[in-house]
């Protein structure tokens, strides 16, 4: 997976990266996006000074649908008779038990001034942060190999194996006005579980990405690299048997 640099939202040492987070900074931090963000129009909606946006190759990650979404449960996009509920993150993987190794993911590739920084962070404010690697997802389509972009980037990925308890001790510091103000006037529960599916609107959102970053060839690793809460079962195999959900 990635290597062992760890942010927390919130709590980034700005000049760890280097230069000053301001305006007059001309700075630029890349990032990497496999949700919402594989739609430009979406991060641009919070970092509309993105540059060299393109389909990149993520490796020792896979993506699992496993987090509760504050964000859709406001919007009113959450089926809570369904379980349709959660939004997508991103795992470290090992190598299988053959001694293989799983396919890379698709994400997006951007790099953003680091005043836009805060955005992208309270954005994924559930989330953790890492340095990953990044592989051109082909010859053709990204800035990687003429030096434009660099070889890693900053990756949100599920906040300590998804538990729920150090996340609020971490974060909230035992504040429960701060929590309910944030989480608890929303949902009650723990914000990981492994038996939720994708929010509806939110998944064709980041299928819609995927395709236009990297078109059909795009959904398939979309599908092939993503799996439900349980995390056994792949997003193609659960579209196959959501014809509703194919037909949209």
């Amino acid at each position: 997976s990635g290597t062992a640099v760890r942010f927390r939202p919130y709590f980034l040492k700005y000049q760890k990266l280097g230069g000053k987070n301001d305006k007059q900074s001309e700075e630029w931090v890349a990032i990497i996006g496999y949700g919402s963000l594989l739609s430009k129009k979406s991060a641009e909606m919070t970092m509309p000074s993105l540059r060299h946006f393109c389909p990149v190759l993520v490796p020792g990650y896979r993506r699992c649908f496993n987090l509760v979404s504050i964000t859709q449960i406001k919007h009113g996009y959450s089926n809570f008779k369904t379980k349709e509920m959660a939004a997508v993150v991103a795992q470290p993987i090992d190598k299988r038990n053959d001694g293989t190794v799983s396919s890379p993911m698709l994400a997006s590739y951007f790099e953003i001034p680091k005043h836009e920084l805060d955005g992208y962070y309270r954005r994924e404010a559930r989330y953790a942060f890492e340095v990953a690697k990044v592989l051109p997802w082909n010859n053709d389509s990204c800035k990687l190999k003429d030096g434009l972009c660099k070889d890693e980037a900053i990756i949100c990925v599920e906040y300590k194996k998804g538990d729920h308890d150090e996340y609020v001790k971490d974060m909230f510091k035992g504040d429960q006005k701060k929590y309910h103000e944030a989480i608890g006037q929303y949902y009650d529960g723990k914000l990981w579980r492994n038996d939720i599916f994708p929010v509806e609107k939110y998944l064709q959102l980041c299928i819609r990405g995927a395709r236009e970053i990297a078109g059909e060839a795009g959904v398939k690793n979309f599908l092939e690299t993503s799996y439900l809460a349980c995390g056994e079962v792949s997003l193609k195999e659960y579209l196959e048997r959501r014809s509703d959900l194919r037909k949209k």
